[in-house]
């Protein structure tokens, strides 16, 4: 069974028109202000990490999988429907289930990447009350 549902009928662009303004219109969405450090200001409360140093001749392997694993973890705690979303700026956007196996790019990525790799991610839970946050 196909896990990563992409937001692509009618129903669905309901749900990616309310992610995204969601997006804009509550995390200070700006991903073109090149003055700020961060293109997005969640509300409070949130902690960030920079992780940054472990990309390009830092690459690890066993760090991508323990994030991988640690993303689906923290996504069974704060899914409250089994359904989350996944927001990948510039990108197609996707609902899934984390409860169920995630399927696998050509590069063995998930279709929405742990490592934001240059791109915006947002997961969020069906009612935007919770979320993880990648800005690469």
């Amino acid at each position: 069974m196909a896990n990563w549902t992409l937001l692509d009928n009618e129903f669905e662009n309901t749900w990616y028109e309310k992610l995204w303004s969601f997006a804009d219109d509550n995390l200070s969405f700006n991903p073109y202000n090149k003055n700020q450090d961060f293109i997005i200001t969640p509300s409070s409360p949130y902690k960030s990490f920079d992780m940054s140093s472990f990309f390009g001749d830092n690459y690890s392997q066993d760090l991508y999988d323990d994030l991988e694993i640690c993303m689906t973890e923290w996504f069974k705690i704060i899914s409250k429907s089994k359904r989350m979303y996944a927001l990948n700026w510039q990108h197609v956007t996707y609902s899934f289930d984390p409860y169920l196996p995630f399927e696998r790019d050509k590069f063995n990525e998930w279709l929405a990447p742990a490592f934001p790799n240059g791109d915006l991610l947002c997961f969020l839970n069906d009612d935007f009350t919770d979320g993880v946050f990648g800005d690469g």
